[in-house]
């Protein structure tokens, strides 16, 4: 079932799914992982989509399929209404460009900073030589880096400053879509906050659409427009950023909400409310995946998996939301 959001759609994914062959130990058989279920989204032009859940939920294999690294198994991903596979990669990486979690396995050691930032304009022969080094330079100066970073190696930059360069790289091709996986994790808490400032401006100012990867609610919380809440391969819930926030639908969602540690004194440490461990994905539950671990849980729950469906607040893949409620 494909949800629409409001806008152009600049990306649309249609029933992706993905599976991989497991072995099963070295004298054991063969099984199947499906890593992503049904996933149906459209990424509409300059707003960021904001995707979360645990590890292991499919986010980064979604974001691999996206940048082409991937084929689904089923379905398809549409870019401006064309489909992926009709891209070459080098056509691809003008129109979809990613920032990776961790800047310091991400940029060449061997290379000076103005070559990195470079290259992707010597790919696509865009501009003359000249051009590429006013362009190379602008782009340093517009992600807050000194004109002389240019000349040294990655390994003489810190954390903050190698992510601005791997954002600069991301952006001099002019992309429509930019993949942003956990790009703030492996930063400091203050450094953080001055990259996801960064991301905004620049948004702004180059009206970039952005799908956002990020186990950090707060992050997703600052960043986003819609979030995409995702359980073991599958989106359970998708709504404006402040409906996720404010009144969450599924119990998902509500979870994950009262697992993040909050700044008041005298509450302690989060309870987080799950009757269970996160399922073994080559044996997901019966009906609704999450069933096992939801303490509103009905027997109804374990026989029928629910679908995403339109409500006042969003849209949710849960029954006791639905009008199976009604019906029980």
């Amino acid at each position: 079932m494909k949800l629409a959001s409001k806008g152009m759609s600049v990306l649309e994914l249609q029933d992706i799914q993905k599976c991989y062959d497991v072995r099963l130990g070295m004298f054991g058989g063969r099984a199947k992982l499906q890593a992503v279920r049904d996933v149906s989204l459209n990424l509409c032009k300059g707003e960021t989509l904001g995707v979360v859940g645990e590890s292991g939920c499919g986010k980064s294999t979604l974001a691999k399929i996206l940048m082409g690294l991937l084929k689904p198994s089923q379905g398809k991903v549409l870019i401006d209404g064309q489909p992926l596979e009709g891209f070459s990669p080098k056509d691809l990486s003008r129109k979809v460009q990613p920032v990776f979690q961790n800047p310091y396995s991400s940029l060449n050691p061997r290379k000076k900073i103005f070559d990195i930032i470079s290259m992707p304009l010597e790919l696509h022969e865009l501009g003359t030589k000249a051009d590429r080094r006013k362009t190379v330079m602008d782009m340093i100066e517009k992600v807050g880096l000194p004109p002389s970073i240019a000349e040294r190696f990655p390994s003489q930059l810190s954390g903050g400053q190698r992510q601005r360069i791997a954002i600069a790289r991301a952006l001099v091709v002019r992309p429509e879509v930019v993949i942003l996986d956990e790009p703030t994790s492996a930063l400091d808490v203050s450094v953080q906050a001055q990259i996801l400032n960064l991301l905004k401006d620049l948004q702004q100012e180059y009206g970039l659409t952005y799908l956002m990867i990020s186990h950090d609610l707060s992050v997703i919380e600052y960043l986003a427009d819609r979030v995409a809440v995702m359980y073991l391969g599958a989106i359970v819930e998708v709504a404006s950023v402040d409906k996720v926030f404010k009144a969450p639908q599924h119990p998902y969602t509500q979870a994950l909400l009262d697992s993040v540690l909050t700044p008041e004194p005298g509450l302690g440490l989060p309870h987080v409310n799950l009757t269970a461990g996160f399922p073994n994905p080559l044996n997901p539950p019966s009906g609704c995946a999450f069933h096992p671990r939801c303490v509103s849980a009905l027997p109804e729950c374990a026989q029928h998996r629910p679908q995403l469906t339109s409500t006042s607040l969003g849209d949710v893949a849960c029954l006791l939301k639905t009008d199976f409620q009604q019906k029980i």
